[in-house]
């Protein structure tokens, strides 16, 4: 004797899946308000962080700057190789962050 299933309310809508998993399974729910403050927070500290470095790695090129170009100390005669050495450092560096490794998205610049 054959018994026929009735199909669960998520099969007729068309949420029932391969595995056997439940709608809530497939379908996240929102995260909770605590959970927000926690994402909205470390990525507060993430940014501080981030500038933190930048002030840092500017005042180290500052100081290294000002010990190439000093004339007591290095005394680098070239100041605008200097300049141009750096930047396609800088340049390469980018490249490598963008391009290469994906470590920062890459920004569409269209007028659109």
């Amino acid at each position: 004797m054959a018994t026929a299933t009735t199909p669960s309310p998520n099969h007729r809508r068309g949420l029932a899946t391969k595995r056997g998993e439940s709608a809530e399974a497939v379908f996240r729910l929102p995260p909770q308000p605590e959970q927000m403050k926690t994402s909205v927070l470390r990525k507060i500290l993430v940014s501080y962080m981030y500038v933190a470095i930048w002030i840092f790695l500017n005042f180290t090129m500052i100081v290294f700057n000002k010990y190439i170009l000093d004339r007591k100390m290095f005394n680098w005669p070239f100041p605008i190789s200097h300049t141009m050495i750096h930047m396609a450092l800088c340049s390469s560096i980018a490249y490598l962050l963008v391009g290469i490794f994906p470590v920062v998205e890459p920004v569409s610049m269209s007028p659109n």
